[in-house]
């Protein structure tokens, strides 16, 4: 029988992957409407015309950027696994571990998107690490395909948090009583030894 934990479980899982894939597919982490020039993690567009960001300034590719960009493609990547992890785990009987494994990877899809949206943040609008990035942090807001990637990330912890907290609580045989094998007990026949009494000593007549 199928656990509902693994069903609705890998459901969710199933909508954060698709939230974040198109997130990080589109160019919309970015808009900044007084330029009409919006951005996603790859590439910047502007009326009508996009080229990569290295293209477009060759200082935007540094550590913040991979790392933005990094951690957001891990969390996707992660979300997939826990989707497959959630597939082939249907049709087992013994659910607990599929429960944990589950909410395990999504807990750390969770985190990476985490800190790949909030990084974004802090370096593109709020101008943290780099004093550079002056277009976005003055004029930029951050568009749909950010909050489509924060609301996979958010959803995906607390869902995560959710199965590791049922999975721990879940019975280890999955509530089936395994039956009991008859116990053998052999009887030995234990001879007890009596002392002997001794002969008394012999008395020598002389």
């Amino acid at each position: 029988m199928t656990s509902t934990a693994i069903v609705f479980g890998t459901f969710i899982m199933l909508v954060c992957l698709v939230l974040d894939v198109i997130g990080i597919a589109t160019d919309y982490w970015t808009v900044v409407s007084l330029a009409q020039l919006h951005a996603g993690l790859f590439k910047i567009c502007s009326a009508g015309f996009c080229v990569t960001y290295t293209t477009y300034d060759g200082t935007f590719l540094n550590v913040h950027y991979l790392g933005t960009a990094g951690c957001s493609c891990v969390c996707a990547i992660l979300l997939l696994v826990a989707c497959l992890v959630g597939f082939c785990g249907c049709s087992r009987e013994y659910s607990k571990p599929v429960v944990q494994n589950l909410g395990g990877l999504g807990m750390t899809a969770g985190i990476f998107g985490t800190i790949g949206f909030l990084w974004y943040y802090l370096y593109f609008f709020k101008g943290f690490f780099n004093n550079g990035v002056i277009l976005f942090s003055s004029f930029g807001n951050p568009g749909w395909s950010f909050y489509l990637c924060a609301v996979a990330s958010g959803l995906s912890l607390v869902m995560s948090i959710t199965l590791i907290v049922v999975g721990c609580n879940m019975p280890t045989s999955n509530g089936a009583i395994m039956p009991q094998q008859p116990a053998v007990i052999t009887m030995q026949n234990q001879q007890q030894l009596y002392p002997q009494p001794s002969a008394p000593p012999q008395q020598h007549m002389y």
